[in-house]
Protein backbone atom coordinates (compact mmCIF):
# COMPACT_ATOMS: atom_id res chain seq x y z
CA UNK A 1 0.00 0.00 0.00
CA UNK A 2 2.45 2.66 1.08
CA UNK A 3 4.77 1.81 -2.15
CA UNK A 4 1.46 2.51 -4.34
CA UNK A 5 1.06 5.87 -2.31
CA UNK A 6 4.75 6.57 -3.02
CA UNK A 7 4.23 5.51 -6.95
CA UNK A 8 0.96 6.67 -8.17
CA UNK A 9 -0.99 8.48 -5.48
CA UNK A 10 -3.40 9.77 -8.02
CA UNK A 11 -4.92 6.72 -8.21
CA UNK A 12 -7.11 4.57 -6.49
CA UNK A 13 -5.60 1.57 -4.14
CA UNK A 14 -7.61 -1.37 -4.12
CA UNK A 15 -7.49 -2.99 -1.01
CA UNK A 16 -9.06 -6.44 -1.51
CA UNK A 17 -12.86 -6.82 -0.59
CA UNK A 18 -15.09 -6.93 2.54
CA UNK A 19 -18.04 -9.75 2.62
CA UNK A 20 -20.90 -9.30 4.35
CA UNK A 21 -23.89 -10.32 5.74
CA UNK A 22 -26.85 -8.46 7.58
CA UNK A 23 -28.08 -9.53 10.34
CA UNK A 24 -30.46 -6.91 12.18
CA UNK A 25 -31.59 -3.43 11.03
CA UNK A 26 -33.23 -0.75 13.28
CA UNK A 27 -34.01 2.41 12.43
CA UNK A 28 -30.82 3.96 13.30
CA UNK A 29 -28.33 1.10 11.83
CA UNK A 30 -27.73 -1.84 10.19
CA UNK A 31 -25.81 -4.97 11.87
CA UNK A 32 -23.83 -7.37 9.41
CA UNK A 33 -21.39 -10.62 9.92
CA UNK A 34 -18.07 -9.95 7.97
CA UNK A 35 -17.76 -12.98 6.69
CA UNK A 36 -14.63 -11.85 4.70
CA UNK A 37 -11.89 -9.12 5.55
CA UNK A 38 -11.97 -9.08 9.54
CA UNK A 39 -8.40 -8.37 9.79
CA UNK A 40 -8.58 -6.06 6.79
CA UNK A 41 -10.85 -4.05 8.98
CA UNK A 42 -9.33 -4.42 12.06
CA UNK A 43 -5.66 -3.78 11.01
CA UNK A 44 -7.18 0.00 9.41
CA UNK A 45 -8.19 0.73 12.86
CA UNK A 46 -4.62 -0.18 14.48
CA UNK A 47 -3.27 1.91 11.74
CA UNK A 48 -5.41 5.10 12.74
CA UNK A 49 -3.99 4.02 15.98
CA UNK A 50 -0.94 4.30 15.20
CA UNK A 51 -1.21 7.45 13.48
CA UNK A 52 -2.60 9.08 15.81
CA UNK A 53 -0.33 8.45 18.46
CA UNK A 54 3.21 8.79 16.59
CA UNK A 55 2.49 11.91 14.44
CA UNK A 56 0.05 13.47 17.44
CA UNK A 57 1.96 17.03 17.16
CA UNK A 58 1.74 16.81 13.63
CA UNK A 59 -1.75 16.29 12.18
CA UNK A 60 -3.88 18.70 11.31
CA UNK A 61 -7.90 19.15 12.66
CA UNK A 62 -8.95 17.47 9.74
CA UNK A 63 -6.74 14.24 10.16
CA UNK A 64 -7.40 13.77 13.49
CA UNK A 65 -11.19 14.22 12.75
CA UNK A 66 -10.43 11.17 10.00
CA UNK A 67 -8.67 9.11 12.77
CA UNK A 68 -10.61 9.47 15.61
CA UNK A 69 -13.65 8.63 13.65
CA UNK A 70 -12.31 5.03 12.85
CA UNK A 71 -11.29 4.84 16.56
CA UNK A 72 -14.93 5.35 17.52
CA UNK A 73 -15.82 2.04 19.46
CA UNK A 74 -19.48 2.69 19.81
CA UNK A 75 -22.17 3.50 17.11
CA UNK A 76 -25.12 4.93 19.44
CA UNK A 77 -25.61 2.20 22.21
CA UNK A 78 -24.05 -0.64 20.10
CA UNK A 79 -20.72 -1.97 19.84
CA UNK A 80 -19.33 -0.64 16.26
CA UNK A 81 -17.10 -3.80 16.32
CA UNK A 82 -17.79 -6.81 17.84
CA UNK A 83 -15.41 -9.84 18.30
CA UNK A 84 -17.58 -12.56 19.69
CA UNK A 85 -17.52 -14.50 16.99
CA UNK A 86 -13.72 -14.46 16.29
CA UNK A 87 -12.16 -15.64 19.52
CA UNK A 88 -13.03 -15.86 23.37
CA UNK A 89 -10.07 -12.90 23.74
CA UNK A 90 -10.32 -11.11 20.63
CA UNK A 91 -11.42 -8.01 21.97
CA UNK A 92 -9.26 -7.82 24.75
CA UNK A 93 -6.22 -8.36 23.01
CA UNK A 94 -7.50 -5.66 20.06
CA UNK A 95 -8.16 -2.87 23.20
CA UNK A 96 -4.65 -4.05 25.07
CA UNK A 97 -3.21 -3.54 21.50
CA UNK A 98 -4.80 -0.14 21.01
CA UNK A 99 -3.76 0.88 24.25
CA UNK A 100 -0.85 -0.89 24.82
CA UNK A 101 1.74 -0.79 21.64
CA UNK A 102 3.80 2.15 22.03
CA UNK A 103 5.04 0.43 25.33
CA UNK A 104 4.39 -3.65 25.46
CA UNK A 105 7.14 -5.95 23.88
CA UNK A 106 6.46 -8.08 20.74
CA UNK A 107 8.46 -10.87 21.58
CA UNK A 108 6.92 -13.95 23.07
CA UNK A 109 3.29 -12.57 22.80
CA UNK A 110 0.59 -14.28 21.95
CA UNK A 111 -1.76 -10.97 20.85
CA UNK A 112 -1.28 -10.99 17.22
CA UNK A 113 -3.39 -7.51 17.51
CA UNK A 114 -0.56 -6.59 19.35
CA UNK A 115 2.00 -7.15 17.10
CA UNK A 116 0.48 -6.39 13.76
CA UNK A 117 0.18 -2.88 16.04
CA UNK A 118 3.84 -2.75 16.90
CA UNK A 119 4.91 -3.87 13.36
CA UNK A 120 3.14 -1.03 11.85
CA UNK A 121 4.63 1.59 14.23
CA UNK A 122 7.71 0.30 13.72
CA UNK A 123 7.30 0.45 9.58
CA UNK A 124 6.54 4.33 10.22
CA UNK A 125 9.36 5.10 12.14
CA UNK A 126 11.55 3.67 9.90
CA UNK A 127 9.50 5.25 6.20
CA UNK A 128 9.94 8.82 7.92
CA UNK A 129 7.10 9.95 6.14
CA UNK A 130 7.57 13.87 5.18
CA UNK A 131 3.89 14.87 4.73
CA UNK A 132 2.06 12.84 7.20
CA UNK A 133 -1.43 14.44 6.45
CA UNK A 134 -1.62 14.27 2.64
CA UNK A 135 -0.65 10.41 3.35
CA UNK A 136 -3.67 10.17 5.89
CA UNK A 137 -5.95 12.33 3.12
CA UNK A 138 -4.65 9.63 0.64
CA UNK A 139 -5.62 6.89 3.03
CA UNK A 140 -8.53 7.91 3.85
CA UNK A 141 -9.93 8.80 0.30
CA UNK A 142 -8.05 6.73 -2.34
CA UNK A 143 -7.76 3.47 -0.32
CA UNK A 144 -10.93 1.48 -1.21
CA UNK A 145 -12.88 -1.82 -0.76
CA UNK A 146 -15.07 -3.89 -2.58
CA UNK A 147 -17.99 -4.58 -0.74
CA UNK A 148 -20.11 -7.53 -1.22
CA UNK A 149 -23.50 -7.23 0.78
CA UNK A 150 -25.82 -10.45 1.27
CA UNK A 151 -28.99 -9.77 2.78
CA UNK A 152 -28.48 -13.18 5.08
CA UNK A 153 -27.01 -16.58 5.08
CA UNK A 154 -29.68 -18.99 2.97
CA UNK A 155 -29.65 -16.32 0.05
CA UNK A 156 -25.58 -16.18 0.20
CA UNK A 157 -25.69 -19.68 -0.70
CA UNK A 158 -28.57 -19.53 -3.13
CA UNK A 159 -26.85 -16.40 -4.86
CA UNK A 160 -23.65 -18.66 -5.14
CA UNK A 161 -25.37 -21.76 -6.78
CA UNK A 162 -26.87 -19.07 -8.96
CA UNK A 163 -23.66 -17.55 -10.26
CA UNK A 164 -22.07 -20.88 -10.59
CA UNK A 165 -25.80 -22.33 -12.24
CA UNK A 166 -25.42 -19.28 -15.06
CA UNK A 167 -22.22 -18.91 -15.68
CA UNK A 168 -22.41 -22.56 -16.53
CA UNK A 169 -19.64 -23.97 -14.65
CA UNK A 170 -19.12 -25.80 -11.59
CA UNK A 171 -17.07 -24.63 -8.25
CA UNK A 172 -14.31 -27.33 -9.54
CA UNK A 173 -13.69 -25.68 -13.03
CA UNK A 174 -12.80 -22.47 -11.17
CA UNK A 175 -10.36 -24.34 -8.87
CA UNK A 176 -9.22 -25.61 -12.18
CA UNK A 177 -8.54 -22.41 -13.47
CA UNK A 178 -6.64 -20.73 -10.34
CA UNK A 179 -4.75 -24.57 -10.93
CA UNK A 180 -4.29 -23.16 -14.78
CA UNK A 181 -3.03 -19.40 -13.31
CA UNK A 182 -1.08 -20.86 -10.80
CA UNK A 183 1.23 -22.94 -13.08
CA UNK A 184 1.28 -20.44 -16.06
CA UNK A 185 2.74 -17.54 -12.97
CA UNK A 186 5.44 -20.34 -12.09
CA UNK A 187 6.17 -20.68 -15.53
CA UNK A 188 6.60 -16.94 -16.32
CA UNK A 189 8.86 -16.83 -13.01
CA UNK A 190 10.86 -19.57 -14.05
CA UNK A 191 11.44 -17.68 -17.25
CA UNK A 192 15.44 -17.27 -17.51
CA UNK A 193 16.20 -15.19 -20.88
CA UNK A 194 17.30 -11.51 -20.62
CA UNK A 195 14.33 -9.70 -21.26
CA UNK A 196 12.56 -12.08 -18.66
CA UNK A 197 14.72 -10.66 -16.66
CA UNK A 198 14.64 -7.09 -17.62
CA UNK A 199 11.21 -7.12 -17.14
CA UNK A 200 11.16 -8.60 -13.40
CA UNK A 201 12.87 -5.48 -12.37
CA UNK A 202 9.62 -3.81 -12.97
CA UNK A 203 7.05 -3.99 -10.41
CA UNK A 204 3.81 -4.01 -12.25
CA UNK A 205 1.01 -6.70 -11.57
CA UNK A 206 0.14 -6.22 -15.46
CA UNK A 207 3.52 -7.85 -16.99
CA UNK A 208 3.09 -11.09 -15.05
CA UNK A 209 -0.80 -11.16 -16.23
CA UNK A 210 0.17 -10.81 -19.56
CA UNK A 211 2.56 -13.23 -19.82
CA UNK A 212 0.04 -15.55 -18.08
CA UNK A 213 -2.40 -14.63 -20.77
CA UNK A 214 0.42 -15.56 -23.52
CA UNK A 215 1.06 -19.12 -21.88
CA UNK A 216 -2.75 -19.45 -21.05
CA UNK A 217 -3.94 -19.00 -24.84
CA UNK A 218 -1.05 -21.36 -26.16
CA UNK A 219 0.82 -18.67 -27.97
CA UNK A 220 3.83 -20.30 -29.60
CA UNK A 221 7.30 -20.35 -27.64
CA UNK A 222 8.45 -17.78 -30.78
CA UNK A 223 5.56 -15.60 -29.74
CA UNK A 224 6.31 -15.56 -26.25
CA UNK A 225 9.79 -14.35 -27.52
CA UNK A 226 8.83 -11.93 -28.99
CA UNK A 227 6.14 -10.37 -26.61
CA UNK A 228 8.70 -10.21 -23.92
CA UNK A 229 11.14 -8.10 -26.34
CA UNK A 230 8.00 -6.20 -27.17
CA UNK A 231 7.23 -5.48 -23.56
CA UNK A 232 10.25 -4.62 -22.17
CA UNK A 233 10.41 -1.87 -25.26
CA UNK A 234 7.20 -0.67 -24.09
CA UNK A 235 7.55 -0.91 -20.11
CA UNK A 236 11.50 0.91 -20.30
CA UNK A 237 10.56 3.45 -22.59
CA UNK A 238 7.58 4.13 -19.82
CA UNK A 239 9.51 4.24 -17.26
CA UNK A 240 12.45 5.99 -18.46
CA UNK A 241 10.13 8.87 -19.47
CA UNK A 242 8.96 9.19 -15.82
CA UNK A 243 4.98 7.74 -16.61
CA UNK A 244 3.23 6.31 -14.11
CA UNK A 245 1.23 3.22 -13.95
CA UNK A 246 -2.06 4.99 -14.62
CA UNK A 247 -1.47 6.34 -17.33
CA UNK A 248 0.05 2.63 -18.90
CA UNK A 249 -3.26 1.02 -17.24
CA UNK A 250 -5.85 1.07 -20.34
CA UNK A 251 -2.73 0.20 -23.09
CA UNK A 252 -1.55 -2.96 -20.78
CA UNK A 253 -5.99 -4.05 -20.74
CA UNK A 254 -5.91 -3.78 -24.13
CA UNK A 255 -3.01 -6.01 -24.78
CA UNK A 256 -4.58 -8.58 -22.04
CA UNK A 257 -7.66 -8.54 -24.54
CA UNK A 258 -5.72 -8.58 -27.80
CA UNK A 259 -4.61 -11.82 -26.09
CA UNK A 260 -7.58 -13.43 -25.24
CA UNK A 261 -8.55 -13.41 -28.99
CA UNK A 262 -5.43 -14.23 -29.80
CA UNK A 263 -4.46 -11.20 -31.75
CA UNK A 264 -0.95 -11.79 -33.28
CA UNK A 265 2.37 -10.03 -31.59
CA UNK A 266 2.32 -7.52 -34.57
CA UNK A 267 -1.19 -6.85 -34.15
CA UNK A 268 -0.17 -6.27 -29.95
CA UNK A 269 2.63 -4.23 -31.17
CA UNK A 270 0.74 -1.68 -33.27
CA UNK A 271 -1.09 -0.93 -29.80
CA UNK A 272 1.78 -0.18 -27.88
CA UNK A 273 2.93 2.44 -31.00
CA UNK A 274 -0.07 3.75 -30.85
CA UNK A 275 0.19 4.55 -26.68
CA UNK A 276 3.86 5.39 -27.10
CA UNK A 277 3.06 8.30 -30.03
CA UNK A 278 -0.15 9.37 -28.42
CA UNK A 279 1.76 9.99 -25.16
CA UNK A 280 4.86 11.37 -26.74
CA UNK A 281 6.71 8.30 -24.53
CA UNK A 282 9.73 8.12 -26.98
CA UNK A 283 10.80 11.64 -26.79
CA UNK A 284 10.31 11.90 -22.97
CA UNK A 285 12.16 8.78 -22.84
CA UNK A 286 15.23 9.84 -24.90
CA UNK A 287 14.97 13.64 -22.94
CA UNK A 288 15.91 11.87 -19.32
CA UNK A 289 18.89 9.60 -21.10
CA UNK A 290 20.15 12.92 -21.67
CA UNK A 291 19.55 14.46 -19.04
CA UNK A 292 23.12 16.24 -17.05
CA UNK A 293 21.69 15.38 -13.99
CA UNK A 294 20.52 11.69 -14.52
CA UNK A 295 21.91 10.61 -11.35
CA UNK A 296 20.77 13.09 -9.00
CA UNK A 297 17.40 13.49 -10.52
CA UNK A 298 16.37 9.75 -10.85
CA UNK A 299 18.36 7.60 -8.93
CA UNK A 300 19.97 8.91 -5.89
CA UNK A 301 17.79 11.04 -3.45
CA UNK A 302 20.50 12.88 -0.81
CA UNK A 303 20.73 9.68 1.59
CA UNK A 304 19.58 7.21 -0.41
CA UNK A 305 18.78 5.59 -3.54
CA UNK A 306 15.04 6.95 -4.97
CA UNK A 307 12.32 3.65 -5.24
CA UNK A 308 11.89 2.82 -8.53
CA UNK A 309 14.24 4.25 -9.77
CA UNK A 310 14.88 2.88 -13.44
CA UNK A 311 18.55 3.38 -13.46
CA UNK A 312 20.01 0.66 -12.40
CA UNK A 313 17.88 -1.76 -14.78
CA UNK A 314 18.87 0.89 -17.54
CA UNK A 315 22.27 0.09 -16.71
CA UNK A 316 21.96 -3.98 -16.28
CA UNK A 317 20.25 -3.59 -19.71
CA UNK A 318 23.36 -1.88 -20.96
CA UNK A 319 25.44 -4.84 -19.28
CA UNK A 320 22.84 -8.10 -20.86
CA UNK A 321 23.10 -6.46 -24.63
CA UNK A 322 26.84 -5.95 -24.40
CA UNK A 323 26.91 -9.64 -24.24
CA UNK A 324 26.11 -12.48 -26.99
CA UNK A 325 24.56 -14.25 -24.55
CA UNK A 326 20.29 -14.35 -24.61
CA UNK A 327 20.18 -16.10 -21.74
CA UNK A 328 22.56 -14.37 -19.05
CA UNK A 329 22.91 -14.90 -15.41
CA UNK A 330 20.45 -12.65 -13.70
CA UNK A 331 22.00 -9.54 -12.07
CA UNK A 332 20.66 -9.02 -8.99
CA UNK A 333 19.97 -5.68 -7.18
CA UNK A 334 21.32 -6.72 -3.85
CA UNK A 335 22.40 -3.93 -1.13
CA UNK A 336 26.14 -4.21 -1.93
CA UNK A 337 25.45 -3.64 -6.09
CA UNK A 338 25.50 0.29 -7.14
CA UNK A 339 25.91 2.65 -9.31
CA UNK A 340 29.32 4.09 -9.90
CA UNK A 341 30.25 7.80 -11.07
CA UNK A 342 33.67 7.19 -12.71
CA UNK A 343 34.39 11.51 -12.34
CA UNK A 344 33.84 11.57 -8.76
CA UNK A 345 31.94 14.20 -7.20
CA UNK A 346 34.22 15.77 -5.13
CA UNK A 347 38.00 15.65 -6.34
CA UNK A 348 40.75 16.70 -4.72
CA UNK A 349 42.24 19.91 -6.02
CA UNK A 350 45.96 17.89 -6.89
CA UNK A 351 43.99 15.23 -8.35
CA UNK A 352 44.42 14.49 -11.91
CA UNK A 353 40.48 15.19 -12.06
CA UNK A 354 41.22 18.64 -11.38
CA UNK A 355 43.53 19.02 -14.03
CA UNK A 356 41.34 17.41 -16.44
CA UNK A 357 37.95 18.81 -16.00
CA UNK A 358 36.93 22.39 -15.30
CA UNK A 359 34.48 23.24 -12.68
CA UNK A 360 31.91 23.56 -15.52
CA UNK A 361 32.17 20.68 -17.10
CA UNK A 362 32.55 18.57 -14.12
CA UNK A 363 28.65 20.18 -13.36
CA UNK A 364 28.12 18.48 -16.77
CA UNK A 365 29.21 15.57 -16.54
CA UNK A 366 29.36 14.12 -12.64
CA UNK A 367 25.92 12.81 -12.84
CA UNK A 368 25.47 12.00 -16.89
CA UNK A 369 24.60 8.93 -18.05
CA UNK A 370 28.34 8.71 -19.84
CA UNK A 371 29.87 9.13 -16.78
CA UNK A 372 27.97 5.64 -14.61
CA UNK A 373 28.93 2.31 -14.53
CA UNK A 374 28.01 -0.63 -12.19
CA UNK A 375 29.95 -2.01 -9.37
CA UNK A 376 29.54 -4.96 -6.75
CA UNK A 377 31.02 -4.94 -3.44
CA UNK A 378 31.20 -2.48 -0.10
CA UNK A 379 31.33 1.50 -1.61
CA UNK A 380 34.53 2.62 -0.42
CA UNK A 381 34.75 6.71 -0.34
CA UNK A 382 38.46 7.30 -0.47
CA UNK A 383 38.71 4.71 -3.41
CA UNK A 384 35.94 6.36 -5.37
CA UNK A 385 37.74 9.30 -5.49
CA UNK A 386 41.19 7.93 -7.05
CA UNK A 387 42.19 9.03 -10.45
CA UNK A 388 41.51 7.09 -13.43
CA UNK A 389 45.04 5.72 -13.97
CA UNK A 390 43.97 4.16 -10.27
CA UNK A 391 40.30 3.56 -10.85
CA UNK A 392 41.32 1.00 -14.10
CA UNK A 393 42.96 -1.18 -11.66
CA UNK A 394 39.61 -1.34 -9.60
CA UNK A 395 37.76 -2.17 -12.91
CA UNK A 396 39.78 -4.82 -13.70
CA UNK A 397 39.26 -6.24 -10.31
CA UNK A 398 43.06 -5.84 -8.75
CA UNK A 399 43.44 -4.92 -5.44
CA UNK A 400 44.86 -1.45 -5.24
CA UNK A 401 46.69 -0.07 -2.03
CA UNK A 402 45.09 2.57 -0.03
CA UNK A 403 47.68 3.37 2.56
CA UNK A 404 50.36 1.17 4.18
CA UNK A 405 47.51 -0.72 6.55
CA UNK A 406 44.59 -0.64 4.18
CA UNK A 407 44.00 -2.52 0.79
CA UNK A 408 40.89 -2.20 -1.47
CA UNK A 409 39.09 -4.39 -4.25
CA UNK A 410 35.41 -4.48 -5.74
CA UNK A 411 33.74 -8.21 -5.44
CA UNK A 412 32.18 -7.33 -8.61
CA UNK A 413 33.27 -6.12 -11.97
CA UNK A 414 30.90 -6.26 -14.74
CA UNK A 415 31.82 -6.31 -18.60
CA UNK A 416 30.87 -3.18 -19.50
CA UNK A 417 32.83 -1.77 -16.20
CA UNK A 418 36.22 -3.94 -17.57
CA UNK A 419 35.31 -2.26 -21.02
CA UNK A 420 36.19 1.02 -19.64
CA UNK A 421 39.51 -0.24 -18.13
CA UNK A 422 40.37 -1.77 -21.55
CA UNK A 423 38.84 0.77 -23.78
CA UNK A 424 39.85 3.83 -22.50
CA UNK A 425 43.46 5.61 -21.17
CA UNK A 426 42.38 8.47 -19.88
CA UNK A 427 38.28 9.77 -18.77
CA UNK A 428 38.45 13.72 -20.20
CA UNK A 429 35.12 15.31 -21.53
CA UNK A 430 35.89 13.20 -25.16
CA UNK A 431 35.94 10.02 -23.51
CA UNK A 432 32.42 10.81 -21.78
CA UNK A 433 31.63 12.40 -25.40
CA UNK A 434 32.27 8.98 -26.94
CA UNK A 435 31.04 6.65 -24.17
CA UNK A 436 27.64 8.47 -24.43
CA UNK A 437 27.36 7.69 -27.72
CA UNK A 438 27.96 3.87 -27.51
CA UNK A 439 25.14 3.52 -24.33
CA UNK A 440 22.58 5.61 -26.57
CA UNK A 441 23.05 3.59 -29.10
CA UNK A 442 22.82 0.35 -27.25
CA UNK A 443 19.82 1.66 -25.13
CA UNK A 444 18.25 3.17 -27.97
CA UNK A 445 18.80 -0.04 -30.61
CA UNK A 446 17.27 -2.55 -27.63
CA UNK A 447 14.20 -0.88 -26.71
CA UNK A 448 12.94 1.61 -29.86
CA UNK A 449 9.97 0.44 -31.56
Amino acid sequence: MFFNYEDDRESDYFCGSLVLIAISEDSKAKTYDVVDGQQRLSTFILLAKVLATLYSERLTEESKDYLQESLNVRYGKKDRLNFNAIGFNSKKDFQYALTSFNDAPASNNKNNYLKNAICLKNYLKKKEIEDINDFIEWLYFKVVFITITCPDADKMEKRLVTWFKNLNKTPLEYLESVEDFYNAYCEVLEMQDRHAHLLSYKDDDYLCVILCASLLHRYSDQDIEALKELLVKFYYQDWVAGKTKSTREQTCCNIINALKEKKSVEDIASIVKKYLNEKNITQDFKRSLQDSNLYTKFYFAGKSVKKNSWLRPILILVEYFMSDDPRPKRIEEKNDFHVERILPQKPTLSSQWAKDFSEEQRELYTHSLANLTLLGGNKNTKALNLDFKDKKQIYMGEEIRLSKKKTFRVMTCYKMTIDIAHHYTEWTPKSLEKRKEELIEIIESALEL
